[in-house]
């Protein structure tokens, strides 16, 4: 081992930095690659200078010799070196990204979009605009579609007519309606997978009132399913943290007010994203059912919102019935 006089630099011998030789004499050897190294010189260049007579040799082959111990000092250096290459290993680790959902009124929420909608409840005109939106933890390359679930409560001993969407006897029965049209959206902090190439739809409107009903079998509870695809053929390449718009859900005003109103526009719903499931072509998913940031959305300012209901299957042939 090469003598190193005190507070001298650390220097790397070999080509490839099997040993290393830091300030001191103190060598640790290893095999590791050059842009570790850089991370490993830097971390040890941060040690107090040593005498000589305190050089410590490691072996990660064979274990812990210590060529010149001194007493009550080789323990606590080498419990030093440990907790430095351990700290190492975690920073040129992968990182996981936490993959979730959001849910917006508007636009999509890291452009803005709003939590809560309020709504004079005077005109059948205009529509009541939810975006919804994820990032995935893992990349994936043959992205194929995704299918939704999302949970509606009123703040009400029932439903109200208001929110009676698709089925026979729904007093607003097209009043609710999806889109996956981004193009005019501002594209800033969500991406657009679709890019004109999805379609999708309303696959069920889950209520008390319906079979099967709402699977909470609360009278002023709902839930939708929904799902969007693009053909088999031409999958789509997602990556992992970033925020793409899913989908749009239109709730439109009409029967609001005047002949055949459906009452209820004023009563106070919360609005729950409860999951995006994320679907390979081969059949490899993710499920997304945490919130990114939020996926909870109110409406008329509900002050009490219950969390996500329970979960229901959904195939993979029903999304590609709907888009085909």
């Amino acid at each position: 081992m090469p003598n190193k006089r005190p507070g001298s630099p650390l220097e790397l011998p070999l080509p490839e930095a099997h040993h290393l030789t830091c300030r001191g004499g103190h060598v640790l050897r290893k095999t590791f690659g050059r842009a570790a190294l850089a991370v490993i010189t830097s971390g040890f260049g941060m040690l107090p200078p040593r005498t000589r007579h305190d050089a410590l040799y490691v072996s990660f082959d064979s274990g812990l010799e210590d060529q010149h111990p001194v007493p009550g000092r080789t323990t606590m250096r080498i419990a030093t070196y440990i907790a430095i290459l351990v700290a190492i290993s975690i920073t040129l680790s992968p990182r996981a990204t936490a993959g979730g959902v959001n849910l917006a009124w508007s636009t999509c929420l890291s452009e803005g979009g709003l939590t809560n909608r309020n709504f004079g409840c005077s005109t059948n005109s205009g529509t009541n605009l939810l975006v919804a939106s994820f990032m995935l933890s893992a990349d994936q390359q043959l992205c194929t579609g995704i299918e939704a679930t999302v949970e509606i409560t009123a703040s009400a001993d029932s439903l109200p007519s208001w929110w009676q969407f698709l089925n026979s006897a729904a007093c607003r029965q097209t009043a609710l309606s999806t889109a996956l049209d981004f193009s005019s959206d501002p594209g800033t902090s969500c991406t657009d997978m679709w890019s004109g190439q999805g379609v999708g739809g309303i696959g069920a409107y889950h209520t008390y009132w319906t079979s099967p009903q709402v699977p909470s079998g609360q009278p002023n509870q709902a839930r939708i399913r929904l799902a969007a695809a693009v053909p088999s053929t031409s999958p789509l390449q997602l990556v992992a943290g970033t925020e793409y718009y899913a989908f749009k859900l239109l709730v439109s005003n009409a029967k609001t007010v005047g002949s055949g109103t459906c009452g209820g526009c004023q009563t106070p719903v919360c609005v729950l994203l409860s999951e995006i499931n994320v679907v390979q072509a081969d059949g490899q998913h993710e499920s997304l059912t945490v919130p990114a940031a939020s996926n909870l959305v109110t409406w008329q300012a509900a002050a009490s919102c219950p969390g996500g209901m329970a979960q229901q299957n959904f195939t993979w042939g029903q999304i590609r019935s709907i888009a085909h």
